[in-house]
């Protein structure tokens, strides 16, 4: 669902043909209805700002989303996590941008502590997963061994 709305174009800010971005994409501003199989991305009240480039906005949507979904899981499904985000998204410069996004902070933000209040355990182990996930290299032990996915 997310990369479904990344490739929604829209004029914004005077900015005609802006690729979207949601700028504040929590597991808690989507709604999954599992019946229909369809997500609704709800909540546009904060966006990315105009002058940044597309790939950067939708790596951090999905920093984002992976984040936010941490504080309902336990530490040991992180990978199954990291992995069925960047399959499930699927573009490997998005995905090659946000591990970037995760190698180049140290700590989160207020603004990121505010979509996902992470502690720094929590962030550290997160960043290590993610900052060295091959992007053509799935984790297929994780897949298994978690069966989250079916």
């Amino acid at each position: 669902p997310l990369r479904n709305l990344h490739r929604r174009r829209i004029t914004a800010c005077g900015v005609s043909d802006w690729p979207l971005s949601h700028g504040d994409a929590t597991c808690r501003n989507v709604i999954v209805d599992h019946d229909a199989n369809v997500a609704t991305w709800i909540d546009f009240d904060t966006r990315h700002r105009v002058h940044l480039i597309a790939v950067y906005r939708q790596a951090d949507d999905l920093r984002t989303l992976v984040c936010s979904c941490v504080r309902w899981l336990d530490q040991a499904y992180y990978p199954v996590l990291i992995e069925a985000a960047c399959v499930g998204y699927g573009d490997a410069e998005v995905i090659t941008e946000m591990q970037r996004l995760f190698r180049d902070c140290r700590y989160p933000n207020v603004f990121q502590l505010a979509q996902a209040p992470l502690n720094v355990e929590e962030f550290l182990q997160l960043r290590e997963l993610v900052s060295h996930r091959q992007a053509t290299t799935p984790y297929p032990e994780a897949w298994e061994s978690a069966r989250l996915i079916d």
